[in-house]
């Protein structure tokens, strides 16, 4: 007799005699019965019974409900099966079928087949087509193969059926995708640009013409220090922008503060006014944000 059914056929005496009675799935880990005896419940694990086995039940027959991962359940819960042994870089089976496989593998006819059949730089797919590829490739041809970004500009670094998506700093993706445009082209302090237009310019300068330009900040006031579209938002030297978007002198009725170079009536938003001395009255405190009243 072997040593399982010796070990079923003890169980079941047990049951019958009231010391061991299973019921229902015990949490991972815990006795494949509910003893009334706490050793004897505290000696018996799913594991041990079946090996790999995390969750089981029965009395007399017990079965494995979940194995650990990387294996499965086979014969009817009777055992655990290592999902490789199904079939190469299975990660999930079931009654010797393999169901799962690791993203770098696809699942076709019971088998776990790498990506990189379809592609050498493909690394994940779904059937038969490639979802992603390695860095400096883009998914083309409906995800028949890979394509070197490069292919499309030398500077581009990522791509997407045949059109780049990303260039590196100084540069941005072109009008359809089909090149890496300089930023400086559309305007020599031009920073960042994408699709023709400039996103950002350099410190000092700000974007007019919906970003066609960039436009300097002091030809608008000598005290401006950053702006848009033709409008000046922060000042300096002792100057702070107003709701006008002009560049007015502080610790004045009009321009009481400077807070990050914008015109504030108190210098945080937990101070109150007090009109008889036309000044901030309390002292600012833990969690209080910056600027009372915009001027």
């Amino acid at each position: 007799m072997s040593w399982r059914k010796s070990f079923q056929a003890l169980v079941g005496f047990l049951s019958l005699a009231g010391v061991l009675a299973v019921a229902g799935a015990p949490a991972a880990g815990q006795t494949a019965a509910a003893a009334t005896d706490p050793a004897v419940a505290a000696a018996i694990t799913c594991g041990q019974i079946i090996p790999n086995c995390v969750n089981c039940s029965g009395g007399g027959n017990v079965r494995c409900l979940n194995c650990q991962d990387g294996y499965g359940l086979a014969n009817n819960g009777e055992s655990c099966q290592q999902c490789s042994t199904v079939t190469a870089s299975c990660t999930v089976c079931s009654n010797g079928k393999c169901t799962g496989c690791p993203g770098s593998f696809k699942l076709q006819n019971g088998a776990c087949i790498n990506c990189n059949t379809i592609d050498p730089q493909c690394t994940a797919c779904s059937g038969n087509a490639c979802t992603s590829c390695a860095s400096g490739y883009g998914v083309a041809n409906g995800g028949a193969s890979c394509q070197a970004c490069s292919s499309i500009d030398p500077r581009c670094t990522a791509c997407a059926n045949g059109k780049c998506t990303a260039c590196p700093d100084g540069y941005g993706v072109g009008i359809g995708g089909t090149s890496c445009q300089a930023c400086a082209s559309i305007d020599p302090n031009c920073k960042s640009c994408g699709t023709g237009l400039c996103n950002s310019c350099t410190s000092g300068y700000g974007l007019i013409n919906g970003g066609k330009a960039c436009q300097a900040c002091t030809a608008l006031d000598p005290n401006c220090t950053s702006c848009a579209e033709g409008k000046c938002l922060t000042c300096g030297n002792g100057y702070a922008a107003n709701t006008q978007n002009q560049c007015l002198r502080t610790g004045t009725s009009s321009c009481s503060f400077s807070v990050h170079g914008v015109c504030c009536q108190c210098q945080y938003d937990c101070q109150g006014w007090n009109v008889a001395s036309n000044s901030c009255v309390g002292a600012p405190s833990n969690g209080c944000g910056a600027c009372r009243n915009r001027q």
